[in-house]
């Protein structure tokens, strides 16, 4: 069972998935982009000019995750819930995570936005915090 205060939290690791995805989309709207340009400006130390083909494939990988987001959140209500689905749903949506977790990283390096790193260890961490605390992660008997 997981407690009141864990649920909280993984609802809110959830709606800044949705946060996130949101201000990627702005990337693809002239005067709306302020707060991407931001973000990509701490995570790099460079303002990126952003050309329509930038645009299109921030404001898209944004759309992605802003709909990951809300996958996440429907499907982690649902397993609040009802534990019995939840015990089936934690270890899969977690393999979902660390499956973003690695490509993402290595692709952050890779392009010279390695402080992306540790954006990324915050949502991995703040999402398994609460499962490991609830034993929500350990197998079946």
């Amino acid at each position: 069972m997981i407690s009141s205060f864990w649920s909280r939290w993984l609802i809110g690791v959830t709606l800044g998935v949705i946060g996130f995805g949101a201000l990627l989309m702005g990337a693809a709207f002239p005067g709306l982009d302020g707060p991407t340009l931001a973000l990509l400006t701490l995570l790099n130390g460079q303002t990126p000019q952003l050309n329509d083909t930038l645009r299109f494939s921030t404001g898209l990988m944004g759309a992605v995750t802003f709909g990951w987001g809300v996958t996440l959140f429907v499907v982690v209500r649902a397993a609040l819930a009802n534990p019995e689905l939840g015990a089936r749903l934690w270890r899969p949506l977690t393999l979902g995570l660390v499956a973003w977790f690695i490509p993402d990283c290595i692709i952050s390096v890779s392009t010279g936005f390695a402080l992306n790193v540790l954006t990324n260890l915050v949502v991995l961490t703040a999402w398994v915090i609460p499962l490991q605390a609830c034993g929500l992660l350990r197998r079946q008997a």
